[in-house]
């Protein structure tokens, strides 16, 4: 365990090393990871997991985990690397789009990730700026050192050019470094290489620099870039000279920045004889401080919240007690979503529900009910829980219906990323229209089982309808407050549905059904109670009403299934 609260782990593949840097992996690479995700998961107990990529070969694996909030962290230019491909800005793209949240770390990266929260680089203030007991000198002559991959954006050129014009000091290149420029450096006694060295004696390195450098060449990889070495070398007081990249013109009030080789060199001179006053040293270290990656991590934190709103699922209940436990069980057991309410609204039950409810209520602040002296309907018991939901989004959610892992997250995500959806839904086993599909299983281990097979195969998929059916519907507060709520002249029920679709899409809204989300559902548990000749007349009193409205109703569909 490297730290408190951290563990290192590895997951599990027993299939050949897939070279995740140059294109995407394979399914069954994926497949293996995804289960090694699982085991960790179920291990360690977490709930809601927080997913962080910053390679995008990684996001196939990371969308499979049910509920999780995939973030990425974009922290460089992969197509400027010599590693990047066609395939590695592809996924990208996909990554950019699809991601809950994309990070930046320079302004550069941020113009080409719109919409993403720019988090610059930072340090470790407390360690960079303690000087160590012990401090490390390649010798008594000046040093101008350099920590970090000495790879092909490091421009050798100019350090070889400074080496030759200042032969008294010495070039102290500490980090793994390409064998060309090791090569092209062979003659050059006054270019020291240290290779690289245990993070935790890094700073008995750096304080033996009398001037730190960041030698960069300036390129689109360059450009994107925001080097984590400067804020460390400031932390420690020391002057540091680096070529001209945007993120370093920004701190020119504490870093020498060169347009040229002749200018850098000028600049290394200048930093030798005169490493600045107190103040100065003091106006580095001041600087740094207000960077310490603590600090970095607040604003990560504050975007994760805000993407977690508080969603209220409301629950209407006439009877049907043993429907109703196994629907709220598995809100309880199966929702991974962190910040959630239920509100029980019950229609004046006589088999017990009112007293299960009650009891489990008062053992988990996370549900609340509300009774109705007489059973008001669908619609206007609907109205009652959406008007005491304190959430920022709403579900509807039918009592003889059982939810699946990320379920919540998923009908939410839609909902945050396309400001244009009004209202999604679930797929499901069971229902009169687009959203059924075609699976098969015979419990609900093996619900599970097929519900996350169906959806992994259509992450973040969506099926664009007319209408969706309410035994799980999911809109926002700004929606509802627009539409206004459900028309209770539709009494027990049947139409209202289809009403609100229309009043929704009447908005300039679109509707559909989330094919990455799969709730279970029995059909019709309390109107299949009604007497066939009851629910006959609802049906056409229900249909005169919405014709009234809308004009011909047309009969739902089901969907081609092959």
């Amino acid at each position: 365990i490297p730290e408190p609260g951290i563990v290192l782990c590895r997951l599990f593949c027993d299939l050949p090393r897939p070279d995740v840097y140059r294109k995407p992996m394979a399914r069954l690479h994926m497949e293996a990871f995804a289960n090694s995700l699982e085991n960790l998961r179920a291990d360690h107990g977490i709930v809601a997991p927080v997913l962080f990529i910053e390679n995008p070969f990684w996001r196939p694996v990371a969308e499979t985990f049910p509920g999780g909030l995939v973030v990425y962290d974009c922290l460089d230019h992969h197509a400027g690397f010599s590693t990047g491909t066609k395939a590695m800005e592809a996924e990208e793209e996909r990554l950019l789009e699809r991601a809950d949240i994309v990070l930046t770390s320079s302004a550069g990266l941020a113009e080409k990730a719109h919409g993403s929260l720019l988090v610059r680089n930072g340090v470790e203030f407390d360690y960079f700026s303690r000087k160590p007991d012990v401090v490390k000198r390649p010798s008594a002559r000046p040093v101008v050192g350099y920590y970090g991959a000495i790879a092909d954006w490091f421009d050798m050129k100019l350090v070889l050019k400074a080496a030759q014009m200042f032969p008294e000091w010495d070039f102290w290149l500490i980090g793994a470094a390409y064998p060309a420029h090791r090569q092209a450096a062979r003659d050059q006694s006054n270019i020291i290489w240290a290779g690289e060295v245990p993070y935790a004696e890094l700073t008995a390195y750096l304080y033996g620099m009398d001037v730190c450098m960041i030698p960069f060449l300036e390129n689109k990889l360059t450009r994107c870039t925001n080097p984590v070495k400067v804020y460390e070398y400031l932390a420690a007081g020391k002057p540091v000279v680096a070529t001209a990249l945007p993120e370093l013109e920004l701190m020119r009030e504490h870093v020498q920045v060169a347009h040229n080789h002749d200018e850098f060199l000028a600049c290394l001179r200048d930093a030798m004889a005169n490493s600045g006053t107190s103040s100065e040293v003091e106006g580095r270290i001041a600087w740094a401080a207000q960077h310490d990656w603590s600090k970095r991590a607040g604003q990560i934190e504050g975007a994760i919240h805000g993407r977690v709103p508080l969603v209220s699922v409301i629950v209407l209940t006439h009877n049907q007690i043993e429907k109703t436990k196994a629907c709220l069980n598995s809100l309880l057991e199966l929702t991974d979503y962190p910040n959630f309410e239920i509100l029980v609204v019950d229609n004046a039950s006589s088999d017990g529900t009112i007293e299960y409810v009650s009891q489990l209520a008062s053992r988990d602040g996370r549900v609340q009910l509300i009774t109705n002296s007489s059973n008001t309907g669908f619609p206007a018991g609907s109205n009652i829980g959406l008007r005491a939901a304190r959430g920022e989004y709403f579900v509807l959610l039918n009592n003889d219906t059982v939810c699946t892992r990320g379920w919540l997250r998923g009908l939410v995500r839609h909902l945050m990323k396309d400001a244009r959806l009004g209202a999604v839904g679930p797929v499901t086993n069971n229902i009169g229209n687009e959203a059924r599909i075609k699976v098969s299983y015979s419990d609900m281990e093996e619900m599970a089982v097929a519900a996350r097979r169906y959806t992994v195969d259509h992450l973040r998929q969506l099926l664009f309808v007319e209408k969706i059916a309410f035994f799980c519907v999911a809109f926002s507060r700004r929606v509802y407050e627009q539409v206004g709520p459900l028309d209770e002249r539709f009494g027990l029920g049947l139409f209202e549905d289809d009403d609100y679709c229309n009043r929704i899409r009447s908005l300039g809204y679109k509707i559909a059904i989330c094919e990455d989300v799969f709730i279970h559902h029995e059909l019709s548990a309390s109107f299949g109670e009604l007497a066939k000749d009851t629910h006959e007349s609802l049906f056409e009193k229900n249909r005169q009403y919405y014709e009234e409205k809308w004009g011909v109703w047309w009969p739902h569909f089901y969907r081609k299934i092959r």
